[in-house]
């Protein structure tokens, strides 16, 4: 991913295993089939990016702390804040998908850039 000069540190969260797929109960309850997780590279627009993919839903918030230990550079002040933000909002549209896990990421990743 380019450096970006004008911020510190601005990357991209990213996933440590390269595929991350679970069915439901091994370990998270969702709803079926399951919930899959891919990371990767691509060309957007000319441009090297990195792609991170999830598709399905947490039936279970808590069960996110699974995920999270599999993220790195996410801009976490400690271990669990994105589960914790996720739990805290969970009456937000989108808490329980990858809406409200972007959105948690991009906003600690705003919060970085600020302090």
């Amino acid at each position: 991913m380019p450096h970006i000069p004008a911020y510190k540190n601005l990357t991209f969260p990213t996933l440590r295993a390269a595929r991350l797929v679970k069915n439901c109960l091994n370990p998270f309850t969702c709803s079926y089939p399951r919930i899959k997780f891919d990371y990767g590279h691509d060309t957007s627009y000319v441009h090297e990016v990195s792609v991170l993919e999830m598709d399905g839903q947490f039936d279970r918030l808590d069960e996110l702390i699974y995920v999270e230990s599999h993220l790195s550079n996410i801009s976490t002040k400690f271990y669990g804040e994105v589960t914790q933000q996720m739990l805290k909002h969970s009456d937000f549209p989108g808490s329980n998908n990858v809406t409200g896990l972007f959105q948690t990421m991009i906003g600690l990743k705003i919060r970085d850039q600020y302090e």
